[in-house]
């Protein structure tokens, strides 16, 4: 019997439920004055992005606005 419901192992809910445990360290790490704010907010998400398995090489730059 198959399910409709969505399971945990999808790639949309780890990589929302990573940047919600990104978002909750920055602001524990901001809360409890462990590190300056540019720190936790610079290292943070760059070591999260790492950690849930993006790699520096897969980094793109921004498409232009130029027409």
């Amino acid at each position: 019997m198959q399910s409709n419901s969505r399971s945990l192992d999808e790639p949309s809910t780890l990589l929302a439920l990573g940047g919600l445990g990104i978002i909750a360290v920055t602001v524990g790490l901001l809360m409890w004055n462990k590190v300056p704010p540019m720190v936790a907010m610079v290292v943070t998400p760059i070591l999260g992005a790492l950690l849930m398995g993006f790699a520096v090489a897969s980094a793109r730059p921004a498409a232009s606005i130029s027409g």
